[in-house]
């Protein structure tokens, strides 16, 4: 790919189906094919990993929540084109009932009684 010149501005993010960002990937600014991988966290961390020590990075991504089964969006973004792709985050159908990423807690009911 000889006389490719890198893109201006380059951007990866994966966003919820309202459109927020829950997550920024990091890319590399040189042509060709590229891999990208999401850990599931939301959470930016645009910039952090130049910032800080890895071991600490490495430690605020798992404290991070997980995101919840449902659409998601990848965007990426070179020189202000946008390419997007659809997402579906599922739970993990071999781990046991009520063990999912993200299980909600059951809502707690006031017991009403039928009238009299």
């Amino acid at each position: 790919m000889a006389g490719r010149t890198p893109a201006g501005s380059l951007r990866l993010v994966v966003q919820d189906y309202a459109g927020k960002t829950v997550a920024s990937l990091p890319v590399k600014n040189e042509p060709g094919l590229h891999r990208a991988t999401w850990n599931l966290r939301s959470g930016a961390g645009v910039g952090l990993a130049a910032l800080l020590p890895s071991r600490l990075i490495g430690a605020m991504a798992r404290a991070q929540a997980p995101a919840p089964p449902g659409q998601y969006r990848v965007v990426l973004t070179v020189d202000r084109k946008e390419q997007s792709r659809g997402l579906r985050v599922e739970n993990d159908p071999t781990l046991p009932a009520g063990s999912g990423i993200a299980e909600q807690p059951p809502a707690r009911r006031k017991d009403h009684r039928p009238e009299d």
